[in-house]
Formats: C-alpha cells, structure tokens, sequence
C-alpha cells in the first residue's frame, strides 16, 4: 500500500523549468530545445560529489545562479508580455513588485562572466519595464515586457546550461535551499496523480520541469545521508523525463510514483539536515531563497482565514510555516536584517504550535503576527538587496 505523501504548499508550486517561457500559474508553457536535448541524455549516471567536485568558484555560482533564478523565471514575464502586447493592454498592480523582485535578484548574485552579457541584458530590460508599470503607462511598457522576456528567456537558458555542468559544486546552505524550493514546487504530487489516475495523460511543461529540479538536485553536493535520498530523486527523475521525452503516459506511470516518493524522502532529510545549520548561509543568494520561500508560504491566506468568521485550518498550512521558520533561522541574516528575522522566526513559531494542536481561536493572533512580519522582512530584505521591493503577499 502506498504511503499518503505530503503535498508541498501550492504556493510554491510555480511552473519554473530550463531557458523556457515562464508565467504565471495558469498558463501552459512548452518545453524548449534545452531541455529536449537535456532530457536525451538521460542514460548518462548519477554523478557523485567525489567524481564531479569543481572549484570552490564554480560552487557559490551555481547555487546563487539557482535562487536568482527562483524569483526571474517565476516573475511572470510570459504573461506580461502577453498582456501588453495584445488586443487590450492593461497593467496588473502585482507586476511591478514581481518585476523588480526579479532585477534585484538578477543584480544581487555573481554571475560566471559567460553569463554576464545576459544577466545586463535581462537587467536593462526590466528596469524599463519597471519605469513604466511604475507610472501605469501599458503603452510604454509594452516594448520593454517584449524586451524583458526575451531576456528572461535567454538568461534562464544560459544559466541552466551552466548549473548542468556543474554538478556537485554547491553544497552552502544557501544552496540546499535554493534547490529544495525549486524541486519542491515542480508539482510531483500532480505530475504522480495525473499519470496513474483514471485518463492519464501528459502535460507539456512537466518535461522542462523535472528536468530543471533533476539538475537542481544534481548542483547540490548533498550532505551525510542526505546524498543518498537526492541520488535516489535524481534517478527517478532520468527515468520519468526519458518517459515524458518519449511522450509515453504508460512508461511514466512508474517513474512518476518514484519520482514524487523520493522527492519527499529528499525535501523530509534535507529541511531536518537544514534544522541543524542556522545562522551558516550568508550569500546574497541564501537570503534571495529564503525570501522565496517566506513570501509564498501563504500568510496573507493564513490570517485573512483564521481572522474570519467559520475559520478552519488547512492541513498544508504547518508545513509551509515549518518551512518557512527553518529557512528564516538558515540565513546568517546581515546586522540591519536580524531584528527583521528574529520576529517573524518568532511569530512563525507560535503560529506553527498553535497549527499543530489544531486550535484556530490560538493561531488567530500569530497568523496576524506572522503575515506582518513576513512582510517586513519581506520589504527590509529586497531594500537591504539592492532595490527596496515591498515584501509580497
């Protein structure tokens, strides 16, 4: 009998895969040659740290480059893009924060000079973009949300490149993070469920998807038991990839099962393993994953919920907050940030005793407390980044 497995908290199920077009929630993204020719060379073996180790340059890049990449390709450029350049532009208030979120991303990590032309590029485009959702003007934004995808588009690409050929060459904190938050929200749960349900049937993007979060897994250099749990993952995630590559539901059926099985066992070992670690990530790009991460767990839901009348509390809610606490205490917060941190790691803590007991009247006040603390942490962070994005809800 299969053991019920965790669903990840679907505010952080964001569509994120290799050099490809990425949006909002709802759209449907295609996989691009990158990953067509990724997933084609899904025979090669499980890389290990002893066999692939790189130079410890190559290591603060790739773990960087994969919590910049959590914000940029998740910022919903496809859909800007879409929506200013067709038949009724108009500007969605959310775009600016996402958009700006994004650049600081872009400029608070060290690319690999390959990789520098594009980081500008994608840089120089979005600032336009910002000015002009900034003054509400979805003519001139029209023009650069064209620019500014195109870019996000080649940086992705190019990026993802890079993290391949640099396998186990992160293995910070900050890295883990950043890896755990891309695996975790390719969506296994839906890709296990959709294949071995009643009309199984293959989703495009979910080719692009697994295929970044295999490389995500193979960038880390996993520590103590850890390792194993992620060779597992990544040899479940060749073997669905070579079936959804083949565009075959019924040989994916299996792998999809083994893929979402040891993508939990991995995201279980390593938040335990990440427990142990506080205070020991200080990159710009640990502080850009937690953030990630923080800002989707879903506050705003949260006490929007339990502040109403007839509230109930959802299941999935203490284990975004877990996780959200834990990424807060792995950051070595900088000295105008760690007041920030501290309160809402506080807050955190008492929302999630309150969720465990499953008490609403009792994690009604610190589901207040966490969502404005998440906030603030959320707006100090981005400003102390580079930028001074207001934290998202």
């Amino acid at each position: 009998m299969r053991r019920t497995l965790l669903v990840v908290v679907g505010a952080i199920a964001t569509t994120m895969f290799v050099g490809a077009c990425t949006g909002d929630s709802d759209e449907t993204p295609t996989a691009t040659e990158a990953v067509t020719a990724t997933a084609a060379a899904t025979e090669s073996s499980t890389p290990t740290p002893e066999a692939t180790a790189t130079p410890e340059a190559a290591s603060a890049d790739a773990g960087q480059m994969l919590a910049a990449l959590l914000h940029i390709d998740s910022a919903g450029f496809h859909a800007m893009d879409e929506a200013l350049n067709g038949d009724a532009p108009v500007i969605d208030t959310a775009w600016l924060g996402r958009a700006t979120r994004a650049r600081i991303a872009a400029e608070a990590i060290t690319w690999p000079s390959e990789l520098q032309a594009a980081a500008d590029a994608f840089v120089e485009q979005v600032a336009a973009l910002e000015a002009a959702l900034d003054a509400d003007d979805a003519v001139a934004a029209a023009e650069p949300a064209a620019g500014a995808h195109e870019a996000q588009h080649d940086l992705s690409h190019d990026a993802y490149e890079a993290i391949e050929a640099a396998p186990a060459s992160a293995s910070d904190a900050g890295a883990i993070l950043a890896a755990l938050v891309l695996i975790d929200g390719v969506g296994f749960h839906g890709i296990d469920e959709g294949l071995n349900g009643a009309a199984p049937a293959i989703d495009p993007s979910w080719l692009g998807d697994v295929t970044s979060a295999r490389m995500a897994a193979q960038t880390v250099a996993w520590p103590g038991e850890s390792q194993a749990a992620a060779n597992a993952f990544v040899e479940a995630a060749l073997s669905l990839e070579a079936a959804l590559e083949a565009d075959d539901a019924s040989a994916a059926a299996e792998p999809a099962i083994a893929a979402h099985e040891t993508q939990h066992d991995l995201s279980h070992v390593a938040y335990d393993l990440l427990a142990t670690m506080s205070g020991s990530a200080d990159s710009p790009g640990a502080i850009l994953a937690a953030m990630y991460l923080i800002d989707s767990a879903g506050f705003h839901g949260m006490d929007e919920t339990l502040n109403s009348a007839g509230a109930v509390i959802d299941t999935s809610w203490i284990g975004a907050t877990i996780r959200a606490r834990v990424a807060a205490e792995t950051v070595a917060w900088p000295d105008d940030l760690q007041a920030a941190a501290d309160a809402f790691i506080a807050a955190a803590t008492a929302l999630e005793a309150a969720l465990d007991v499953d008490d609403v009247v009792a994690a009604a006040e610190p589901a207040v407390a966490a969502h404005e603390t998440q906030h603030d942490l959320s707006h100090d962070a981005y400003a102390h980044l580079g930028g001074g994005a207001g934290g998202g809800h």
